[in-house]
């Protein structure tokens, strides 16, 4: 019983410590032969041109459903940033050499909420707009290669 009880209290303190970024993509829509366009929201971003010297982003990637056998199946994406495209000023788009997903990250030095803003992604190949689409984001955190100080520098005290 003494065992259930600490793992309910540990859970539950680690529930109310949580703090996550409410990332929100919406459905996408094809746009053209080789788009797709969604939106994208989240809380807590930054990109610091000081120390640390990090930023926040989210790592971006789609997945398509062939309705005529209904396997999913990855979409690759241009691997030139250039041929992806976000509103509003604030964000942009990194493609990476394997065209398995996209970095979206703030463009500049700042921190806040970003307001839902609307991307392009371009595919490799035509898309068939009787497939399927999701869109699927994980926020991920650039650590700069060397030492590093874990924590977020405001407060002493440690956090489970």
């Amino acid at each position: 019983m003494k065992h259930l009880t600490l793992s309910f209290l540990t859970f539950l303190l680690v529930s109310l410590s949580a703090r996550a970024n409410n990332l929100l993509l919406s459905t996408p829509a094809v746009n053209g032969s080789g788009q797709l366009q969604f939106t994208i929201q989240w809380d807590n971003s930054w990109n610091t041109s000081g120390l640390p010297f990090n930023w926040d982003a989210v790592w971006v990637f789609v997945k398509r459903q062939s309705c005529s056998n209904l396997v999913w199946s990855h979409v690759t994406l241009s691997t030139t940033s250039a041929n992806h495209a976000v509103t509003g000023g604030v964000l942009q788009v990194d493609a990476v050499a394997d065209g398995m997903g996209v970095f979206i990250r703030r463009s500049a030095s700042g921190s806040g909420n970003i307001a839902a803003s609307t991307v392009t992604l371009t595919a490799q190949t035509a898309l068939n707009t009787a497939d399927n689409y999701l869109v699927y984001g994980i926020e991920m955190v650039a650590v700069p290669q060397g030492d590093f100080i874990l924590g977020d520098g405001l407060t002493t005290s440690n956090r489970f």
